[in-house]
């Protein structure tokens, strides 16, 4: 079946099938899997995201450089004032759920600056900019964060108040005036 054709829900399940399959099969391949919360990227999506709606770019607002989505993604946050997120999703091009990052606009809904057209679907965690891991100038992904032995998936992640945190960090970067 071409993927164009499906629904919003289906596409939905898809998605969360496809995560529940993949967090299945590398659950057994955890190196210290007593020292994680999580058993795996999957897993902690499944468990702490949710779906978020898709639109174009605001009005005046331009695409960023293609796979740098979490660059784009905290660049974004600082420069526009939007939430940062990191999750999986699907393109407007690929059947598979990819790992990425985008923004969220105060109405709730997906800015993708990375991708030109935006994705069918996402699904993600909201990270205050605090937890995004930054070393000599470079952003790293905060669920993919292998370099640094993946640190949020060793602890239980408290959604609600890292939705608030980021919230509150980024009403403080807004200008006043």
């Amino acid at each position: 079946m071409r993927v164009d054709l499906l629904s919003e829900s289906e596409l939905h399940y898809r998605l969360l099938s496809h995560l529940a399959k993949e967090r299945d099969l590398m659950s057994g391949q955890m190196k210290n899997p007593s020292q994680f919360h999580y058993r795996g990227m999957p897993d902690f999506i499944l468990r702490e995201g949710q779906f978020f709606e898709p639109r174009p770019l605001p009005a005046g607002m331009d695409h960023l450089e293609i796979r740098h989505c979490y660059k784009n993604a905290f660049q974004t946050a600082l420069e526009e004032s939007f939430v940062y997120v990191e999750g999986y999703a699907l393109s407007a091009s690929h059947n598979l759920p990819l790992l990425h990052a985008w923004n969220l606009a105060a109405e709730g809904f997906v800015v993708d600056r990375t991708w030109n057209p935006h994705g069918r679907v996402y699904f993600g965690a909201v990270f205050p900019l605090a937890v995004v891991p930054i070393k000599r100038g470079k952003h790293y992904p905060v669920i993919d964060d292998w370099e640094h032995g993946y640190p949020i998936l060793r602890s239980a992640w408290h959604g609600e108040a890292a939705r608030k945190e980021a919230l509150d960090e980024l009403r403080s970067l807004k200008p006043t005036g």
